[in-house]
């Protein structure tokens, strides 16, 4: 199963932020990131997709 979290800055905020994580497939994530550009005004969408069937690897993020 795979997550869409369409990342980007709110029209009148300052930082990126999570904005919409509902979308099921890449397609309707990138159609959420039209909408929120044009019709919203939000700037530096991009996309995350999360793979929720393949367990993390952690062991390379933690530095010993």
């Amino acid at each position: 199963m795979k997550e869409y979290i369409v990342w980007g800055i709110a029209p009148n905020g300052e930082h990126e932020v999570p904005l919409y994580t509902q979308s099921i497939t890449m397609r309707q994530a990138v159609h959420v990131c039209d909408y929120l550009a044009t019709k919203k005004g939000c700037r530096s969408l991009r996309v995350q997709v999360l793979d929720l069937s393949v367990k993390p690897d952690f062991a390379g993020t933690v530095a010993i």
